[in-house]
């Protein structure tokens, strides 16, 4: 980002040349300007915000900094919304019992201060299981646990009240607290330091200060409860059953300050959220295990049920004319209401077989059928299948006698699954209430029916093979094909029906790639042992079928045979040499109207065409992990992580690149190297006040390669020797430092190129955390 002096000399520009394209235009007005220079130096503050120099006029009539110009002040917001974060986490784990009863207990105390302020989050969590045999047939166990945490975020704001946003959008120039004339800070009335609520970017908010004025925050009870009960009715039948329970209680507050920000329009609001969760979940099998000579076989039969209730209520008051709390007690009038409660359960029934003979060759097959009730009765069932096998060739004669070959296997798999990741009720016509006139109920038909709507299918066929040689090489090479069909997605409607879509079983993809992984043990002696980690995988995906010939969603084309995730955007043509104009791509026409297969240039956004531009998945990725021993006490390892190919659609870079559209906002060091004169060979346009060239629009300006190589860990610990513990009680102890996200390589500018397969990223998008970690662990 710039700093106070290169945003402010940039905007002086920008003004300059907005008045040097007026040309006559300027001249003549009742403003009386001489100059272009004279234009920019008169509307300099009043356009770019704060003078941050200690002279009224800071640069001369060809954009210089003065001699005599010291600048006094510096706010970089990106460095007041980030911080160093902080981590503690405390564990402390017990088990025991005897040979009837065994016991095991974990807590956990954490709290992390993260990086973007002001957020934070405090849990602590609770586990306890305990198991016994009752006589020699049964066994009933439970389990546990409890959780609660509490916190506040504002990062992922994406308005004036939000820190991740400000960190990207306020310029240098924009004081945190008041200045006087003497650029020091003013003290309030209250007798501590006066926020600043004067900015161009968005009036009357100040983020850092609305982190204390507009307090959120969020608390989380989780209580979790299950029973088991194993009953070994005869040698080889197991019945077992198990039963789960959940609850999920959230409270949220959300306070607006009446004085700034969101809250001024309605003197202040306070909004309390509440929801209660419920889960009951239940499993019965019923199992036989059986051996007969070299063949072994197991067969399981069961029932699943899973029943979700979620009911929450919301509730907002306005009018805090004395905020000295945000309980809605205190307001003046109620701003909002509203409550609901959601169901969902499932049932299903499911089968498997177990196979294996001598060893050397394995069969499974499982049957499952499920029904949910977020789809219509007649297709609320799903049945699906699996039937995989197994051949360890090494166990066979004619490789019996390959001395450097311990194992080999070939796997084979087919296997269909079920989707029902939609709305609950989503089949079903829907209707919005709140929609009142006067004292009448007000509603709106919001969800047209699709009682067909039904499960997505999946059908995964692997082939792999798994090897061990020369005793110290262990690897597994798997190929995967993935076959979906009767997508869940939104199907487009014309607009005379009234709505612009419907969910609907449409579409199918291919997913189809490579895993590979290799183990080695380098070194192994009682000094010194070496250990390596190493996969690599490729991954392809192709459109198999969809409702229409094309479906454009915001950067993605979706057509037959292409991918999911091909960039579908205008191409940018770079900067015109002569002129400092942007330019993009678009194709010659025909005199039917028809592209030619041949472009040229163009510096009308409007005229320029989509192409495709690539896609946002890698064309492979991978990890490489080194693990040593010395002494059997000292651990050394380290961890590196790359992806090569794949683009990444930089919103971040776009936002701070406004080449002057949005006048007053922060900028991009690269904007340095924007065009200034006829000759000037650059990719960054030429910067002008209220720019309408719309250069920073959606393109390939702004898309860059993905690829980086990221050493993601880096580890060491020391385990004490014993004789050093003596008699203290403690059985062992060791401290480790660990380094997490330590170094990354990339040619990508935003700031971290490891993103979702969207591959796109936000203004308040936060980068994998560099972490160092010290810690102690003791055993008693």
């Amino acid at each position: 980002m710039l700093n106070a002096s290169e945003f402010m000399q940039k905007s002086w520009e920008g003004l300059f040349n907005y008045a040097t394209d007026l040309g006559d235009d300027l001249y003549g007005t009742e403003d009386d300007y001489t100059s272009p220079a004279n234009y920019a130096h008169r509307n300099l503050v009043l356009l770019a915000g704060k003078n941050p120099f200690n002279v009224s006029q800071p640069f001369d009539d060809s954009g210089n900094l003065v001699p005599n110009a010291d600048l006094m002040f510096d706010e970089s917001w990106y460095d007041l919304a980030h911080r160093v974060g902080q981590i503690a986490e405390h564990n402390l784990t017990a088990q025991g019992g005897d040979e009837r009863t065994k016991f095991y207990f974990s807590g956990t105390y954490y709290k992390q201060k993260a990086i973007t302020v002001p957020d934070e989050v405090t849990r602590a969590l609770g586990y306890i299981s305990l198991e016994t045999q009752v006589n020699k047939r049964i066994k009933i166990g439970t389990t546990s646990n409890l959780r609660y945490s509490e916190g506040n975020t504002v990062k992922d704001i994406t308005n004036g009240s939000g820190t991740g946003y400000a960190a990207y959008t306020y310029p240098n120039n924009v004081p945190l607290y008041e200045l006087d004339d003497d650029f020091q800070p003013v003290v309030g009335d209250d007798g501590n330091l006066a926020y600043n609520w004067n900015n161009l970017v968005s009036k009357d908010y100040n983020p850092i200060a609305q982190t204390k004025l507009d307090p959120r925050g969020n608390r989380k009870t989780t209580v979790s409860q299950s029973l088991n009960f194993n009953w070994k009715i005869l040698e080889g039948l197991v019945f077992d059953t198990k039963a789960n329970g959940r609850i999920d209680y959230t409270n949220t507050d959300d306070f607006r300050n009446p004085y700034h920000g969101d809250g001024k329009a309605y003197q202040g609001s306070s909004e309390k959220t509440t929801s209660d969760a419920r889960t009951l979940f239940t499993s019965t099998t019923l199992s036989y295990d059986k051996k007969i000579s070299a063949l072994h076989f197991n067969l399981l039969g069961g029932y699943e049920t899973e029943k979700y209730i979620l009911k929450d209520v919301n509730v907002s008051a306005r009018g805090f004319d004395v905020p000295f709390s945000d309980e809605l007690d205190i307001a003046s009038a109620p701003f909002g209401y509203g409550s609901g409660t959601t169901e969902t359960s499932m049932i299903s029934y499911f089968s498997r077989i177990l196979l294996d003979y001598m060893d050397k060759y394995y069969l499974q097959g499982s049957y499952r059928r499920d029904g949910s009730s977020r789809f219509g009765p007649r297709v609320r069932w799903g049945n699906f299948y699996s039937v995989s096998g197994s051949w360890r060739l090494s166990q066979e004669d004619f490789l019996a006698n390959i001395s450097w070959l311990d194992d080999l296997k070939i796997r084979v798999g087919y296997g269909t699954n079920g989707n029902q990741a939609v709305p609950p009720y989503a089949y079903l016509p829907t209707y919005g209430l709140g929609y009142n006139y006067d004292y009448y109920v007000g509603m709106v038909h919001n969800r047209l029916p699709n009682y067909d709507l039904g499960w997505e299918k999946n059908v995964t066929t692997n082939v792999a093979l798994e090897f061990r040689l020369f005793k110290n090489i262990n690897g597994t090479v798997e190929w995967f094909n993935r076959l979906s069909d009767d997508l869940l997605m939104d199907k487009p409607l014309p607009p005379s029906v009234g709505f612009t879509s419907i969910l609907s079983n449409i579409g199918g993809l291919r997913n189809r790639g490579i895993e590979a992984e290799l183990h080695t043990t380098n070194v192994a002696n009682p000094n010194f042992v070496w250990l390596t980690d190493f996969n690599i995988s490729t991954y392809k995906n192709e459109i198999t079928a969809l409702s229409q010939e094309e479906i454009i969603s915001g950067t993605k084309r979706w057509i037959v045979g292409n991918s999911l995730y091909t960039w579908y955007i205008q191409e940018y043509a770079g900067v015109d040499s002569e002129t400092g104009e942007a330019m993009w791509y678009k194709d010659i026409l025909d005199t039917e109207g028809e592209p030619t297969g041949e472009r040229e240039t163009t510096k009308d956004y409007n005229e320029a065409d989509r192409y495709e531009l690539g896609q946002s998945i890698p064309d492979f990725y991978g990890s490489l992990t080194n693990t040593f021993t010395f002494f059997d006490n000292l651990n050394f390892s380290f961890q590196f992580y790359w992806s090569v190919g794949g683009k990444i659609y930089n919103n971040l870079m776009q936002t701070t690149m406004h080449d002057g559209e949005s006048y007053g906002r922060q900028l991009n060091k690269e904007v340095l190297n924007s065009w200034q004169q006829p000759g000037d060979e650059t990719d960054v346009p030429r910067y002008v006040y209220n720019n309408s060239s719309r250069s920073s629009y959606q393109s390939s300006r702004f898309l860059e390669d993905a690829s980086f190589l990221r050493l993601r860990n880096v580890s060491l610990s020391y385990d004490l020797p014993k004789k050093l513990l003596g008699k203290s009680g403690i059985s062992g102890a060791s401290v480790f430092v660990n380094g997490d996200n330590v170094l990354v390589f990339t040619k990508f500018k935003g700031n971290d190129p490891e993103q979702g397969l969207s591959g796109l990223i936000t203004t308040t998008e936060v980068p994998n955390v560099r972490t160092v970690t010290l810690g102690l662990s003791l055993s008693f």
